[in-house]
């Protein structure tokens, strides 16, 4: 069945198309579509007036865990619900992130069942992936993870249309009883899309997967190596619109609940930023840059070894050193712009560079 057509999704179309042109015109910087920061606990947008399109059963009474009544968030603690498509879009090219940054939350009365998400849907309406923040059953606990899975276009399945499961955030169902590591509220989780290069990730952090090195997880899983990113699912199909998910206080239970701080939808990425001041004290240098073929490092002391990451923050390459200088070789890399990270003495600095 198509969407139907209002004024409202017409403006969306036309402000998104605006932001599609801005984006691809400087392809790796950050064009921000929609905002929600939930001033006031207002599920008022900060950019056009955006509908947040919230499921109507889903917030019960708004009631705030971490900080009083208007702590500029807003917390989901009612039934189940299924929310109507509250962004729409046409994107099948570019990277598309959404992010949600959260204050607290508890899963604690849900067995595993409880989630907090988006369902992607096409341009038809029918759900093509879905990305979920959920409770989730491994032996001898329940963590809390996040999630995307992808349609098989073939056979229809969710099944076989391949998962990305980052890892556990925490060994328990609540922010509120979590001891495995230092965790520090509120806590942004990314689910990006690359269209163009077949690549997805889901990772920690306000402005680059690059800064996100998994040691604030409590688990990484196996079948996302290299910072979260797999290679194994195919996704050509175009996104036609977002909608909101929630299933909690399962089993009979009352009192589950995700307090939200931040959503962002955006395309693009900002660059990962690039440092040299924790390698001036070796008198660390490198080039050429822009660089076909290689580029040469040099420092006081032994170099212990250099890595290269995309601008997404995947590692493409690494090699050990051991010595004061060295060539890199990097005509195997695409073109495009990339972090080079030296490691000297026990200190580590990075840089940008252009591979021609």
């Amino acid at each position: 069945m198509m969407k139907k057509i209002t004024k409202k999704n017409i403006l969306n179309a036309v402000l998104i198309a605006v932001f599609n042109l801005a984006a691809f015109s400087v392809a790796a910087q950050k064009q921000v579509m929609q905002e929600w920061n939930f001033t006031n606990n207002s599920l008022a947008s900060e950019l056009y007036n955006t509908d947040f399109g919230l499921p109507a059963t889903t917030a019960a009474d708004n009631v705030d865990e971490t900080g009083g009544a208007k702590d500029n968030t807003y917390t989901i603690n009612g039934s189940d619900g299924n929310g109507d498509v509250f962004f729409a879009l046409n994107q099948s090219t570019g990277m598309l992130t959404y992010s949600i940054t959260i204050a607290s939350w508890s899963f604690e009365n849900s067995g595993g069942n409880a989630l907090w998400g988006l369902d992607i849907v096409d341009e038809e309406g029918t759900k093509i992936a879905y990305g979920r923040f959920i409770t989730y059953q491994k032996t001898g606990y329940v963590g809390t993870a996040p999630f995307i899975s992808f349609l098989n276009p073939d056979d229809g399945s969710f099944n076989n249309g391949g998962h990305i499961k980052a890892g556990l955030f925490t060994n328990t169902p609540s922010s509120a009883t979590y001891s495995a590591k230092t965790l520090e509220l509120p806590m942004t989780i990314n689910f990006t899309i690359d269209f163009d290069n077949q690549k997805y990730i889901i990772w920690k952090g306000e402005n680059n997967p690059s800064e996100d090195d998994g040691s604030t997880w409590h688990a990484r899983y196996n079948n996302q190596p290299g910072n979260g990113y797999t290679n194994a699912i195919s996704f050509n199909r175009t996104i036609g619109g977002l909608k909101w998910k929630w299933i909690g206080n399962k089993n009979g239970g009352t009192g589950d609940f995700i307090e939200i701080d931040r959503v962002q939808i955006y395309l693009g990425m900002d660059e990962a930023t690039a440092s040299l001041e924790d390698l001036d004290k070796f008198n660390f240098s490198y080039g050429p840059n822009p660089a076909s073929n290689v580029v040469n490092v040099k420092a006081a002391e032994a170099i212990q070894s250099i890595e290269v990451y995309s601008i997404l923050g995947q590692s493409v390459l690494t090699k050990n050193i051991g010595q004061r200088s060295s060539s890199v070789d990097i005509s195997s890399l695409p073109k495009g712009i990339y972090i080079m990270k030296a490691a000297i003495g026990g200190a580590v600095g990075t840089f940008k560079f252009v591979k021609e």
